[in-house]
C-alpha cells in the first residue's frame, strides 16, 4: 500500500531520490488480444509475447472479447478488425460492438489502449459501410500505435488523420527465431546450397481470399518451363473458398499445386528452405509475417512493390526481397528465378527484444501523458 501511494507521486517531485528508479522501472501488466495460445498459426504473437515477458512485462492472454474485462495497465490489440470477417452480418456487428464496448470500459478506467497496426481494414469484411464506421470508432479509442514500417504510419495517417497526433513507434518485424528457423540459420554456411536443385515456387500461409491465390494458379498455368513447380501450402479457414480454388486448379490442369493442411514448424521450415523462391502476391497488408519467416530461413521472396515492401527491401537488400509491379506473370517469375539465390548470412532485421523495447517505450510515454508513473524497460 505504501508503494502504491509513492507510485502516484509525480516523478518530477522526487526524481532525485535513490529509490525512484525502482518505482519508474515497474513494468506494466498488458492484456493482449489475441494471445499466443489463441493464434497458433502466426508465430508473430508468440515471439512478441515471449520478448515482452523476458523484459518483465506481465502478459495476460485473451482468447475472447469477454476476456478483455480483466484489469490491466495496457490493453494491446493486434487485429481489432478480425470480428468483422464473420460472414453473418448481424453476428459481426454484435460481436465487434461488444469488443469496442469492452475496450471503451478499459479506456474510461485509465488503461492505455495500443494497437499493432497490421492492416487498416478487415481482410474479408463483407459489410463495407459498417466496417468503415467501426474502424473510425476503434481509432478514436487508440492511445498509441506500433507500426512495422514508417510508410505504414504515413498511409494510415492519411486515411485516419487522428493517428498523426498520437504517440507511435516503428520497428520492422524481427527475424523469426522459432525452433524451425533456429535449426536452419544455426547451420554452417558450407551446408547451404546456393540454390535448390528444383525450381520450386512456393506460396505459404493461411489460404484466404486476400492472398490472391487465384493469380498464382493462373501464373502457374501459363508457365512453359516444365522444371518450375508451383506449391501453395497452408491451413484452410474457409471451406467454400477452397472448394472454388480446387475447381480452378482442376480446370487449369494443375493438380497437386494446392496442398492444404497445417504443417509443423520443422515441416514448414523444410518447405520454405527447399523452395527456390517464395511468392506472396497480396497487397492488402501493411506487413507480412510470411515474408519475414522466408527471409529468416534464407529463401528469397517476391512480393508486389508497395511503399511498405520498398522500405523493407532497403533494409534486407534487393537480392533477398524482389519486387514486381502490375500483374504477376511468367516473365516476372522466370526473371526473378534466374536472379534469386539463397542467402547464407543472417538477415539484417531487428531482434524481438528491440520490438519489446519499442513497446515499453510507447507504454511509458502514454503513462507519462496520462499522469501515471512512467514505465521503462527492466532488463534487456
Amino acid at each position: 500500500e505504501v508503494w502504491a501511494l509513492v507510485a502516484r507521486v509525480p516523478t518530477r517531485l522526487v526524481a532525485g531520490f535513490r529509490w525512484m528508479p525502482r518505482v519508474r522501472q515497474a513494468a506494466p501488466t498488458v492484456l493482449m488480444w489475441p494471445g499466443a495460445s489463441a493464434d497458433s498459426v502466426n508465430p508473430y504473437i508468440g515471439e512478441y509475447q515471449s520478448a515482452l515477458q523476458k523484459s518483465g512485462v506481465k502478459v495476460i492472454e485473451v482468447a475472447s472479447p469477454q476476456g478483455l474485462l480483466r484489469r490491466a495497465d495496457v490493453v494491446h490489440i493486434h487485429w481489432p478488425d478480425s470480428l468483422l470477417n464473420i460472414k453473418s452480418r448481424p453476428l459481426a456487428i454484435v460481436k465487434s460492438l461488444g469488443f469496442l464496448l469492452a475496450v471503451g470500459i478499459h479506456s474510461a478506467s485509465g488503461a492505455s489502449i495500443t494497437w499493432t497496426m497490421h492492416n487498416l481494414q478487415p481482410h474479408e469484411g463483407t459489410h463495407t459501410r459498417f466496417d468503415s464506421f467501426y474502424m473510425r470508432l476503434w481509432i478514436s479509442l487508440v492511445d498509441g500505435v506500433i507500426a512495422h514500417t514508417s510508410a505504414s504510419i504515413e498511409e494510415a495517417s492519411l486515411q485516419y488523420p487522428r493517428l498523426a497526433s498520437i504517440p507511435a513507434r516503428v520497428c520492422l518485424i524481427p527475424a523469426y527465431t522459432v525452433p524451425a528457423a533456429r535449426s536452419v540459420t544455426a547451420r554452417k554456411t558450407s551446408e547451404f546450397s546456393t540454390k535448390p536443385a528444383a525450381d520450386v515456387v512456393l506460396s505459404f500461409g493461411t489460404i484466404r481470399p486476400y492472398k490472391c491465390v487465384e493469380g498464382l494458379l493462373y501464373s502457374a498455368a501459363n508457365l512453359t518451363d516444365p522444371s518450375i513447380q508451383f506449391r501453395v501450402v497452408g491451413p484452410v479457414v474457409d471451406d467454400e473458398y477452397f472448394k472454388d480454388l480446387a475447381a480452378l486448379e482442376q480446370e487449369l490442369g494443375l493438380m497437386g499445386v494446392l496442398r492444404p493442411g497445417r504443417l509443423t514448424d520443422s515441416e514448414l521450415a523444410e518447405e520454405v528452405r527447399s523452395a527456390a523462391l517464395v511468392v506472396l502476391p497480396h497487397e492488402q497488408s501493411l506487413n507480412s509475417s510470411s515474408t519475414i519467416l522466408a527471409l529468416s530461413l534464407g529463401t528469397p521472396v517476391l512480393v508486389p512493390q508497395t511503399p511498405f515492401s520498398k522500405e523493407l527491401q532497403s533494409v534486407v537488400g534487393a537480392d533477398r526481397l524482389h519486387l514486381f509491379t502490375g500483374t504477376l506473370n511468367e516473365s516476372i517469375l522466370v526473371r526473378v528465378l534466374a536472379e534469386a539465390s539463397h542467402a547464407v548470412l543472417p538477415v539484417a532485421l531487428p531482434d524481438w527484444s528491440d520490438l519489446a523495447a519499442s513497446s515499453l517505450s510507447l507504454w511509458s510515454e502514454l503513462r507519462s501523458i496520462s499522469g501515471g508513473p512512467a514505465m521503462i524497460e527492466i532488463s534487456r
